[in-house]
């Protein structure tokens, strides 16, 4: 089944307006004309996506109202940046048609790859053009609407591209063929939670980031990156890496932390189908991808240690995970538009989208289209999702002998001797796994291979800090400022304990801040600087070593030695946990600010009385819009890869385990 989209018409969509429209509303067509024939498209007026695009974003406006750009409103908060920025005009069209001439010259030739390329580096090339001009901090806000400055022109573009309709001009008829689709997977929280490492926690984290990316690679090798609503794909990392792989050239790639797990469990996408054969099938694909990958890391993971794998056993156990749940809203009901008649049943009532509707019919620039209903059926889909989780996929199982030490749910049966498994960084002694809490500690090694086009290639020589290794990090900073041979000399001593290959599992990546000021070395675990666990059964348990005793205390001199010097290593570490409330009413628009924040003030100020006081009745908050949640999710994504991880990783001695939304 060839459902896959049409690029030359996406392209017309994502260039039907020029980015520099809301300095000179009345010439933009022209620019646009003339920027995308540079760009080696065909221009092209797109009536049919652009006026549902619009109508998403800014269709509660009265007829004949025109204002100039002096203002730029943040899109779900109440404030704002007022400037004169017209005064910038005519050097933003200047350097606009430069950079987008010199982008024509660079451009792939084939629609697709010309999409994605103008989609992820047409904003950076701009940025990057544009230095030293006062304007270049505002170039990603640039609005689509002077009237309604609250959503930028590249999310209108976006969106534009992703809708699947045109324009019956014969028949004055706005034909589409659209679903909206909602896609996820779990558990979350008990999945994440199954930890005794810090390992453990970081890497249930990426596993359901990684496989959420997996499934949304369906959707946007068909469609391409614009029909993701949420979350935006617009320079998150796996994106970026995707890109590479299809020879995308990335500027300011952001490919180099994919070890970062920003792609929440879930995602929302337009698909250009409203059949309900062809939206099952799409869902029972991207399923399948999912678990095909899944095993493909389970099995490739166990090969890489040796372990031989008794098939009826792994397949039981991870056949139950990850949960998958799906959902798609068809937006066409036969020849016509989905109404709000037609969601009667999933809500109490919906008396609010009624009076919203017949307010833009009485009092609208134009007449309303399926974009006005994108609330309610944003809304829909979230209560179909909670209903058909409540039907849990249940299967018997039955699970006998010992029990996983992770998780306690399944049988524990891969342990130390298993292959090439020995006691060290993936196992302890006594610690008998099962096969999902397993592969989710030691998947690093196909991770590795995974991303080995990246460089540097984050999973190289990954390791994990435990919590002994944060606590120990302060010490080892003195150690290699003030006593860098006493340091040398104990892990010297320490590997003629236990060899030269056990000493190697036993050592990790230093943390990113002491790596920046001193680079890589051989960092043997924190744990083993604590005198306490110099001991023979940690010897053991840890290292699978039977040191003498007189090599023990050899090893204890030499860390005295040291703590003469700088001191004796502080046990204590701190773990933060900073929590976002109510992300799930910011994305159901329940938290939006009031709806006089989606204006530009002075439109608002000019408003008649009587129509606002009518809109604040019916619609008191800003209406739930595609923007919107690309913003949310773009805020999101900005705060783990440009703020916490910086924060965390480059200005202290710590490690993000996790930062982003579940």
């Amino acid at each position: 089944m060839n459902t896959r989209s049409d690029f030359s018409m996406k392209l017309k969509a994502i260039l039907h307006d020029p980015i520099d429209k809301p300095f000179d509303i009345q010439g933009h067509k022209r620019r646009a004309r003339e920027y995308a024939q540079a760009l080696g498209v065909e221009w092209e007026d797109i009536k049919g996506p652009d006026w549902i695009s619009s109508c998403m974003e800014r269709s509660l406006i009265s007829e004949g109202i025109i204002q100039e750009f002096d203002e730029i409103r943040h899109p779900f908060a109440e404030s704002l940046i007022r400037d004169n920025f017209l005064r910038f005009k005519n050097e933003v069209f200047e350097v606009i048609k430069d950079i987008t001439d010199d982008m024509g010259n660079v451009l792939p030739k084939e629609d697709d790859k010309k999409f994605l390329y103008i989609w992820r580096n047409y904003q950076e090339k701009l940025i990057k053009g544009s230095n030293g001009c006062e304007w270049k901090k505002y170039i990603s806000l640039f609005p689509a609407d002077t009237r309604v400055p609250d959503h930028s022109i590249w999310e209108h573009a976006k969106v534009t591209s992703a809708i699947n309709a045109l324009w019956d001009d014969e028949n004055k008829n706005l034909l589409q063929n659209n679903s909206l689709f909602l896609f996820s997977i779990g558990p979350v929280q008990t999945f994440i939670s199954q930890a005794r490492k810090t390992q453990d926690l970081y890497m249930g984290s990426f596993l359901l980031s990684y496989l959420t990316f997996v499934a949304i690679e369906k959707i946007i090798e068909d469609y391409g990156p614009t029909n993701i609503i949420y979350p935006d794909l617009y320079k998150q990392p796996l994106a970026d890496w995707w890109l590479e792989k299809k020879k995308i050239d990335v500027i300011n790639s952001q490919s180099v932390y994919v070890d970062q797990p920003t792609i929440p469990n879930r995602f929302v996408a337009f698909v250009p189908q409203s059949d309900e054969a062809e939206l099952r099938h799409l869902g029972e694909e991207i399923s399948r991808k999912v678990r095909e990958e899944w095993g493909q890391i389970v099995f490739k993971t166990m090969e890489g240690l040796n372990i031989t794998c008794p098939e009826d056993k792994v397949e039981k156990q991870i056949k139950r995970f990850p949960e998958i749940y799906w959902v798609a809203l068809p937006l066409k009901i036969g020849d016509r538009d989905i109404a709000i008649e037609d969601l009667g049943e999933i809500f109490e009532s919906t008396e609010k989208y009624r009076d919203i509707w017949q307010f833009a019919v009485d009092n609208g620039e134009y007449s309303p289209n399926l974009g006005l209903l994108y609330q309610i059926i944003y809304s829909s889909l979230e209560k179909l999702i909670g209903a058909r989780k409540n039907l849990r996929n249940f299967e018997y199982t039955e699970e006998y002998n010992k029990k996983c030490h992770l998780c306690g749910e399944k049988e524990g049966w891969i342990k130390a001797g298993h292959g090439k498994l020995r006691v060290g960084r993936y196992i302890g002694d006594n610690e008998v796994l099962c096969t999902c809490c397993f592969v989710k500690r030691t998947m690093d090694s196909y991770l590795k291979d995974k991303f080995k086009d990246i460089s540097p290639n984050p999973f190289e020589g990954y390791s994990f800090p435990s919590t002994a290794e944060i606590a120990i990090s302060d010490f080892k900073v003195m150690c290699l400022d003030k006593s860098i041979d006493d340091f040398k000399a104990y892990v010297e001593t320490f590997k003629k304990i236990v060899g030269e290959a056990r000493t190697k599992e036993l050592t990790v990546k230093p943390l990113p801040r002491i790596i920046n000021k001193y680079g890589d070395f051989d960092n043997l675990e924190g744990e083993w600087f604590f005198e306490e666990n110099l001991t023979p059964r940690q010897f053991k348990k840890q290292a699978g070593a039977s040191p003498e005793a007189e090599q023990i205390n050899e090893l204890k001199e030499k860390l005295r030695n040291i703590g003469e010097k700088v001191g004796i290593p502080n046990p204590y570490y701190a773990v933060i946990a900073i929590d976002a409330d109510s992300i799930g009413k910011w994305l159901s628009g329940s938290k939006l600010p009031d709806i006089e924040n989606a204006y530009n003030s002075s439109v608002w100020q000019n408003l008649p009385d009587h129509f606002k006081a009518n809109l604040k009745d019916k619609a008191p908050r800003k209406l739930l819009t595609p923007a919107i949640h690309a913003s949310i999710s773009a805020a999101l994504r900005n705060y783990t890869i440009e703020f916490v991880r910086r924060i965390v990783e480059e200005e202290h001695l710590g490690k993000l385990v996790y930062a982003g939304w579940r």
